[in-house]
């Protein structure tokens, strides 16, 4: 009888201890959820245009690199300031990550010179190092918005994307983010993290 009674209670014991695991393995489930795989949106376009400093940039110099990019005008007084206040913060969140970098192109090339990019790009803390702000031909800036990132218009560039566009280390496009809203710049920071670690950047 005392072994029934011992037995009974070593299954009670087994039977708790399964259910504490089942349901500590069912929340840390629900609490880190896979994350699906970035689509691929296809190539992002070369970018041959001059940065704050006045030294000509090219994009080649991101192979291999995380990239975000966007189109802004210094003197915008609607979203640019906004997407310009994200991409700080995004920055910053990820201020460890030598291998990220931002491109801001600007969509008024007759007012924004290299000086009033670079007083710009100050204002907001940028790190020129990684975040660079670009400017060249109205021509060449209007066809890669509209043809390369697919993105703005053609008719009035200052009507511009309020669009970030996420670019992996290979140069493919994959993502596009609302930088005047905070879920989808959180997102995208997520998104950003997630192709670092993937990618090996």
């Amino acid at each position: 009888m005392r072994n029934f009674r011992l037995i009974m209670v070593l299954f009670s014991i087994a039977g708790l201890l399964f259910i504490g695991f089942t349901v500590l393995f069912s929340r840390s489930t629900v609490l880190a959820p896979q994350r699906a795989e970035l689509m691929e949106l296809g190539d992002a376009p070369t970018i041959q245009l001059t940065n704050q400093e006045g030294a000509a940039f090219d994009s080649s110099s991101l192979s291999g690199k995380v990239w975000v990019a966007d189109f802004f005008f210094t003197s915008c007084g609607g979203p640019c300031p906004v997407m310009t206040a994200s991409m700080a913060q995004v920055q910053q969140a990820l201020d460890m990550e030598q291998d990220l970098h931002m491109v801001s192109i600007s969509v008024d090339p007759e007012t924004d010179t290299p000086e009033r990019l670079k007083a710009y790009g100050e204002k907001y803390g940028a790190d020129f190092s990684r975040w660079h702000f670009l400017t060249g031909p109205i021509e060449a800036i209007q066809q890669l918005a509209v043809e390369g990132f697919k993105v703005g218009s053609v008719e009035d560039p200052v009507i511009h994307s309020t669009r970030f566009i996420l670019v992996d280390t290979r140069g493919q496009i994959r993502g596009y983010y609302t930088g005047t809203e905070k879920e989808d710049v959180d997102r995208m920071t997520q998104d950003i993290q997630q192709l670092l670690e993937t990618q090996g950047a």
